[in-house]
């Protein structure tokens, strides 16, 4: 049996090639902007893709569900490699569906927030060359200091004296999440988005709840919280 640790030359050239790519640029968000918020969960080799949608400073339109296979199997450090190509191809059929391309990606998972600053929001951030943020329950890097208690604080995540992401507290008293820049955003603008779109009192942003609970459906056989496509 393979050692799950053990390193993938190739793939770790390819993170660190397309970690040189990831653009730390502003993307400011405007009224109507197509949002797309993404969680994904596997049943062996399937992937059950949940995407919602929604119109910035408008509202939550629609959760869809797609199914698609795993990119690979389960490696620490390539997460990416696993999980990317079935959300990039998801995004890219719904965009098909709906005749027009997400503005940013919210992405349940880590931006440069990652030992090789390549998590999987920044793989298709920089796959599709769209502003994107990654958001995750857990960190992959030491925080070293608290964020203070109140909704809205943060602590840095510093690596080698680099600011790589906030661990963020969206709600007083909770635990906070880790946000990072994916690609084309920068972290502030990423904080602003993510503390806004945390806005029905829970840890999680709504539209990653949204499609956290479809997506975990979906993978049960039950389509009921979002659309098929």
């Amino acid at each position: 049996m393979a050692n799950p640790f053990e390193e993938i030359p190739e793939l770790a050239e390819a993170q660190k090639k397309m970690a040189q790519k990831v653009a730390r640029t502003a993307y400011s968000p405007q009224k109507g902007d197509l949002i797309f918020s993404l969680d994904i969960q596997y049943v062996e080799e399937d992937a059950f893709v949940a995407i919602d949608v929604l119109r910035w400073q408008e509202g939550a339109e629609k959760v869809y569900l797609s199914l698609q296979k795993a990119g690979m199997e389960y490696r620490p450090r390539y997460f990416s490699f696993r999980e990317g190509p079935p959300l990039l191809a998801a995004i890219l059929a719904l965009e098909e569906k709906l005749g027009e391309k997400a503005s940013c990606l919210l992405v349940d998972g880590h931006g440069i927030a990652h030992p090789r600053r390549l998590g999987v929001a920044s793989w298709l951030g920089v796959q599709l060359d769209r502003p994107s943020i990654g958001m995750a329950k857990r960190p992959l890097l030491a925080v070293d200091d608290p964020a203070g208690m109140e909704r809205g604080s943060v602590s840095p995540i510093m690596q080698n004296e680099e600011l790589l992401g906030y661990a963020l507290r969206t709600q007083a008293g909770v635990k906070p999440i880790y946000i990072s820049i994916g690609h084309k955003i920068d972290l502030e603008t990423a904080r602003e988005m993510v503390l806004q779109l945390a806005d029905q009192g829970y840890r999680i942003p709504e539209p990653i709840r949204r499609a956290d609970h479809a997506a975990r459906a979906f993978a049960k056989g039950q389509s009921h919280l979002g659309q098929v496509f």
